[in-house]
C-alpha cells in the first residue's frame, strides 16, 4: 500500500510539472462516486451546471463554505463540495493509469527487445565478416608466401641454367665446327650408301643372269645326255 502511494504522489508529481504554471497550481480528484454535481456557487442551492464522473482532475481555484471552486480540463468552471474531492487520485484512476504505464512499458520492452535482437543480429554478421576477412587475410598470406617460394625456385633454376651456359660458352666456336663436321661426315656418308645400293643392284642383276645361265646349261647338258643311249642302241649288233 506504501508503495502504490508513493507511486501515486510521483505520477501526481509528474503530472503538475508537465502543466503549465504547475507551481502555483493545486489539483484534486473526483471521489469515488458515480457522478457529483458542478454548480455556479459554493452551495448546493446554486444551478448544477454538469456533472463530472469518478477520477475526473479538477484544477482548484478556491475554496468557500465547504465547497471548491474548480475549472475541468475543457476550461468549464464551477463549484463542487469539498468532500467529494481527494488530494490523490482514485484507486481505479490509479490502477488505469498504471495498467498505461504497464502497456507503455511492455511495447517499449518489445521495440528495446526487437532493437537488441537487430543489434544482436548486426554483430553476429559483423563478427562473421571479421573471421572471413581474417581467413582471406590468412589465405593471401599463404599465396604470397607460396609465390614468393615459387619465385625463389624459379630464380634459382635461372641461376643454375645461367652458370651452364656460362660455362659451356668457351666451346661454343668447337660445338660449330663439330656440327659443320657430321653434317660433311653424314653427307658422305649418305653419298657411299647410294653408292652401295647402286653396287648392290649391279651385283644382283649378275647373280640372276648367271643362274639364269647356269639353269640353261644344266638344262642343255641333260638333253644332250638323254640323247646318246638311244644312238647306241640303234647302232647293229655283232652275231657271233
Amino acid at each position: 500500500m506504501n508503495q502504490l502511494r508513493i507511486i501515486v504522489f510521483l505520477l501526481t508529481l509528474l503530472t503538475a510539472a508537465a502543466a503549465p504554471g504547475a507551481a502555483a497550481v493545486k489539483h484534486l480528484y473526483v471521489s469515488d462516486i458515480l457522478v457529483v454535481s458542478l454548480r455556479e456557487g459554493p452551495s448546493k442551492s446554486y444551478r448544477s451546471i454538469t456533472t463530472v464522473k469518478s477520477g475526473t482532475r479538477l484544477t482548484v481555484l478556491g475554496e468557500e463554505n465547504k465547497f471548491v471552486k474548480v475549472r475541468l480540463d475543457n476550461g468549464t468552471e464551477g463549484w463542487i463540495p469539498r468532500q467529494y474531492t481527494l488530494s490523490e487520485p482514485p484507486k481505479a484512476e490509479v490502477i488505469k493509469s498504471l495498467n498505461r504505464e504497464v502497456e507503455r512499458l511492455s511495447r517499449s520492452n518489445e521495440e528495446l527487445s526487437a532493437k537488441a535482437e537487430a543489434l544482436a543480429r548486426q554483430a553476429s554478421a559483423a563478427t562473421e565478416r571479421v573471421r572471413e576477412l581474417e581467413r582471406r587475410a590468412a589465405d593471401s598470406d599463404n599465396e604470397k608466401d607460396r609465390a614468393i617460394s615459387s619465385l625463389r625456385e624459379e630464380l634459382a633454376a635461372l641461376q643454375k641454367s645461367y652458370q651452364t651456359l656460362k660455362q659451356t660458352a668457351g666451346d661454343a666456336i668447337d660445338i660449330r665446327r663439330q656440327r659443320d663436321n657430321l653434317k660433311k661426315e653424314t653427307a658422305a656418308l649418305r653419298q657411299r650408301v647410294a653408292e652401295l645400293k647402286q653396287q648392290a643392284g649391279e651385283a644382283s642383276r649378275r647373280d640372276d643372269l648367271y643362274w639364269f645361265l647356269a639353269g640353261g646349261g644344266v638344262l642343255l647338258l641333260g638333253w644332250l645326255l638323254g640323247r646318246l643311249p638311244s644312238r647306241r642302241q640303234s647302232r647293229p649288233s655283232l652275231t657271233l
